[in-house]
Formats: structure tokens, sequence, C-alpha cells
């Protein structure tokens, strides 16, 4: 069986989702999980620091890849439109750190980043709708997510937007993507 994530990246709400596949391609079961950067859940840090926020992504992408062992990972890619330099300079800061932790892990194949369009044409979706339905309509339409409705319907956004993440990937290791 191998394993593929995906990673709703964000410095202060992390999405996961672990897609478990069997050797015949069909996938049994998918766990999701939304983490809280700037909650202080385990660690004591000022939430504002944004270099603490980033340990807190390593840390937390560092224990899912070792827990796991995924195959082939799935992220966003950072977005260059309606953000301020400060913004980009942050969110590539964190796209960077995502990279590096997950290649840190020798059984990774590959880590693919997706755009936003890549992400809505995967679900069927076009033009300016990000809608959690619309996007999540989608999502359970897709052959590969449609044993997992009730599950999605119930996940966060994150956790959604990770599970098509996870799914880009593997499609695209199979060449249907």
């Amino acid at each position: 069986m191998k394993i593929a994530m995906g990673i709703d990246p964000g410095t202060r709400t992390l999405g996961m989702a672990a897609l478990f596949i069997n050797d015949d391609g069909v996938i049994r079961n998918m766990e999701l999980a939304t983490f809280y950067i700037d909650k202080d859940n385990a660690f004591s840090f000022d939430p504002e620091d944004v270099e603490s926020r980033f340990k807190r992504i390593a840390f937390i992408i560092d224990s899912a890849m070792k827990y796991y062992s995924p195959y082939i990972v799935g992220t966003e890619k950072v977005l260059f439109n309606k953000m301020s330099a400060v913004g980009f300079e942050t969110a590539l800061m964190g796209s960077k750190i995502i990279q590096r932790t997950c290649m840190a892990n020798v059984e990774l194949e590959q880590v693919y980043a997706f755009t936003p369009s890549d992400i809505k044409r995967s679900v069927g979706v076009s033009g300016t709708e990000k809608n959690k339905n619309v996007i999540l309509r989608g999502a359970i339409n897709s052959y590969v997510l449609k044993p997992f409705e009730e599950m999605l319907y119930k996940a966060s956004d994150h956790e959604v937007d990770a599970a098509i993440m996870a799914k880009l990937a593997y499609l695209k290791t199979i060449g249907l993507f």
C-alpha cells in the first residue's frame, strides 16, 4: 500500500490529508487533519512571530512525513497576485519550508505544487468560484474521492483542499492529470 499526502499550506491554518492507496490503485482510506498554527496547543511562542510559526509548521509536516511515509505529496503553489510584498515573502518562506521538510523524507518520490486553476480544473469548476460547497461537490463527483463523500462534507475547507492536493498528486503519478 502507498500513501499520497496533500497539504493545504497556511501560516495560520494548515490542512493535511493522507490517501491510502492499494496496489491495484484503489483508494482504501483517507485521513484528514487541520492544524491551527497560531494557537498555543503544544508550544509556548508569540503567534505573531513568523519564525516561530514556521518552526511549528516544519515540526507538524516533519511529524506527518515520519508517521505516514508518503510516496508523493501535493501542495498549493504560492500565489503572486493580490499579495503584499511582506505577505508574499512570508508565503514564499512557508513554501520553501514545506518543500524542504517534505524532501527530507528519503522515501518520497516527488512534491508537486498545484495552482488554484489546477485545483478547480480537477474538480470541474471554472472561473472565480471558490465557494467550499462548489469545490466540495466537484471533489466528491470525481471518481477518486466519491467513496469519502460523508467525510468530506464534515471536513474543514483546509482538509478538503488538502484532499484535493493528495488526489492531484496521485493522479499525476498515474498519468491522469
